[in-house]
């Protein structure tokens, strides 16, 4: 069964970590979105990469099992919950929320009640307890690293 939080808790979590930003009012004008995490951090100052992945084409995404795209985005970050954002899930306010252990049932899951492959060209973003990750719809991952004492005081298992 799909786990949910409140679309509320995962922008006032957001704004925890933007603290320079309206995060709710940006988020009501512009949608959560890649571009708009990138936008706020970089007004925050905090670090983030962005790194392009090349040679896929939108044919190519169902090729891609589910654990390996999310391998690919949030790396080595597999402690402590991941809080997911998707297409679809922003459009009815889902915010997904599991364990790094239970990917494979959380994917499974996704699958039957999307009736759809987990992996589409859209747009995913991962909260994670000391980053944010996302894969922008145009082949790109954004990286946005969270401060330690923040990550530490927010993310918590």
């Amino acid at each position: 069964m799909l786990t949910f939080i409140q679309f509320d808790t995962i922008v006032d979590i957001l704004q925890l970590t933007f603290t320079k930003s309206d995060v709710k009012t940006i988020v009501e004008k512009k949608g959560l979105t890649p571009d708009t995490l990138f936008y706020m951090a970089k007004n925050e100052m905090l670090e983030s990469d962005i790194i392009f992945i090349t040679g896929l084409n939108e044919n190519e995404y169902s090729e891609i099992s589910g654990k390996n795209f999310i391998d690919l985005i949030i790396g080595d970050c597999t402690t402590g919950y991941i809080f997911m954002i998707t297409d679809e899930g922003y459009i009815n306010k889902h915010i997904y929320t599991f364990t790094y252990n239970k990917i494979n049932e959380f994917i499974h899951e996704y699958e039957n009640y999307y009736s759809m492959d987990f992996v589409q060209m859209s747009d995913y973003i991962f909260i994670l307890n000391n980053q944010i990750s996302c894969f922008h719809h145009e082949n790109y991952i954004l990286k946005i690293k969270i401060p330690s004492i923040l990550a530490r005081n927010i993310y918590k298992d």
